[in-house]
């Protein structure tokens, strides 16, 4: 079985990136399974000898990194693609995030199984004591992202 686990993933310091990191290890025990995780790029940092199961194929805050890893989806073809995120995943820019968020729905109709593991719950967020600018659009967004 092949799957695609799109995380951050070290020497990345973003959210979860050791989360990612031990999630494609144990995967990678069985022998059954064929993981390429699709990683953020990690700046100064070189990319030459990076493992051949890491596909480092976008950047935090960049607004076409959705499209990016879409298509790393397509031409890799996996039987599943599993979402390893936070809501800051993909960046603090909203519309990276929203992009990013709406990610497992456009794998998912792009004719792809998806699994989402999601560590933050918006009920449970406060936005407001974050300093969020715009908390109302920031939760309501969320809302149809997590969806």
């Amino acid at each position: 079985m092949k799957i695609c686990l799109v995380t951050a993933f070290p020497p990345s310091r973003g959210g979860l990136s050791e989360y990612g990191f031990h999630i494609a290890r144990e995967l990678e025990r069985n022998p059954l399974l064929s993981v390429t995780v699709l990683a953020d790029h990690v700046p100064d940092v070189p990319h030459g000898k990076e493992e051949s199961s890491v596909l480092r194929c976008w950047n935090f805050n960049d607004r076409k990194s959705a499209g990016k890893i879409l298509q790393a989806v397509r031409d890799i073809n996996p039987d599943i693609v599993w979402f390893n995120l936070l809501f800051t995943t993909f960046g603090h820019d909203p519309l990276a995030a929203l992009r990013g968020l709406a990610l497992p729905l456009q794998t998912r109709l792009s004719g792809f199984y998806t699994h989402v593991t999601l560590h933050h719950l918006m009920d449970f967020i406060d936005l407001e004591g974050a300093g969020v600018r715009f908390p109302r659009l920031y939760r309501m967004a969320g809302t149809i992202a997590t969806k």
